[in-house]
């Protein structure tokens, strides 16, 4: 019997099954507008055909994505809660220019090859799945693609051209030209015009020196280079002040994360269940209203009361 296909790829029925679940996440978090179509990379079955996946797709139930986001975390955090374990494959990791992608592999897909079974072991472990087993910030895998599908309730209309995240700039599902496409030379003089208009534009409105702290108070951590680049010329480009940066920040994904998960441990002593995390995020409620919620909640003042 002849492999299912995605999008013309040859994939495995666990695929076909879930990704209408997953595609569904990303339209609703505004990650993209239609489909996986157009940022598929490779599929399954294709032993031999990349010597640099080492065997991970020689069987079923793994993908390639390019890399069709600038918001990483928040793809990183919906791929995991549909059951996709999501290892990102910066520029140059696998070999020299080898382009930035998303390789997933689905949690108790029956059809994995031997070596993306182990990369699932090395992901429960806090690994990358690669042969150097090195450390992955990612969240840790927590539910498989069946219990995902099986929990999900909700509609999965198609929302053409919509972006669920304020204000958030839209991303088309065409691949994005990429440094591994680019001589050198091009490289270095797009690098070096992208220095002249950050250093040509410092001090008006938004600076890169605003975003760093924006991501610790929203996000907990450090802003990457790239991040803090990303959002800087978006602000310039949209005019935005440093409020309206904030809140387009604060609109992600990995922040309302932030905001739950944090707001549990200070104002209610416990660490959030999964399935309180997965209710505010479908509330549609901001950062700030998740946070005040939470600190105005009766269990949070029943928290406050035993620490008088």
């Amino acid at each position: 019997m002849a492999n299912p296909t995605l999008y013309g790829y040859r994939v495995c029925p666990c695929i076909v099954s879930s990704a209408p679940l997953v595609e569904k996440r990303f339209r609703e978090a505004g990650l993209i507008t239609h489909d996986f179509s157009g940022l598929i990379s490779q599929g399954c079955y294709s032993a031999g055909a990349v010597a640099a996946s080492a065997g991970t797709h020689d069987g079923g139930g793994v993908l390639d994505l390019r890399d069709f986001t600038p918001y990483r975390a928040d793809a990183d955090v919906l791929f995991t809660a549909c059951g996709w374990i999501d290892f990102y494959r910066p520029y140059g990791i696998l070999y020299a220019r080898s382009p930035a992608h998303h390789h997933v592999v689905l949690d108790g897909c029956p059809h994995l090859a031997t070596a993306a079974q182990r990369q699932v072991t090395d992901a429960k472990a806090g690994m990358n799945g690669l042969a150097g087993k090195g450390k992955d910030s990612g969240p840790r895998p927590g539910v498989t693609w069946q219990q995902a599908v099986a929990a999900d309730s909700g509609p999965g209309g198609v929302v053409s051209g919509t972006v669920h995240i304020p204000g958030a700039p839209s991303f088309p599902n065409s691949p994005v030209p990429q440094e591994d496409h680019m001589s050198a030379a091009q490289v270095e003089t797009l690098t070096a015009l992208t220095q002249q208009v950050l250093d040509a534009v410092q001090g008006e409105g938004v600076n890169l020196a605003d975003i760093p702290p924006l991501y610790v108070q929203l996000l907990g951590r450090d802003s990457t280079p790239d991040e803090a680049q990303y959002w800087f010329i978006t602000a310039l480009g949209t005019g935005m002040s440093t409020r309206q940066l904030r809140n387009q920040i604060a609109a992600q994904v990995e922040a309302l994360t932030w905001a739950i998960t944090s707001g549990y441990i200070v104002f209610c002593g416990r660490v959030a269940l999964p399935q309180e995390v997965a209710d505010w995020l479908k509330s549609g409620l901001t950062f700030d209203a998740i946070l005040t919620a939470i600190a105005t909640s009766d269990e949070a003042k029943a928290h406050a009361a035993t620490k008088k």
